[in-house]
């Protein structure tokens, strides 16, 4: 789950390039206040779990951001890939580095 001021933040920079350039009021394409989000785009986000019937494990974008080996393993372990595939910590930590350098040299496009 996305903290929604980030990820209203992130849409309104993708909806508004040339607003982000300029600071050109005129310039605005979409112009959604932050309540409007949080009662449309974001209500219909949250709601589309409502009628999930299986156990749920709420991982926040943020953490994996600020984080991504502890986040790496708490979801893995919430899930119970840890146990299943009887992985070990260090083997963990060294896939998600291995991950992070290979992203730095060939970001995606």
């Amino acid at each position: 789950m996305r903290n929604p001021v980030d990820a209203y933040q992130s849409l309104f920079i993708e909806q508004n390039p040339q607003y982000v350039a300029t600071n050109g009021i005129a310039k605005l394409q979409w112009e959604v206040s932050f309540q409007q989000y949080l009662n449309t785009l974001w209500a219909k986000y949250l709601q589309s779990f409502d009628d999930v019937k299986v156990p749920r494990v709420v991982l926040r974008y943020e953490d994996m951001v600020m984080n991504p080996v502890d986040f790496t393993k708490e979801a893995l372990v919430y899930t119970g890939v840890v146990r299943e595939m009887m992985l070990q910590d260090k083997n963990i930590t060294a896939s998600v580095h291995y991950i992070q350098v290979r992203a730095v040299s060939k970001p995606c496009l």
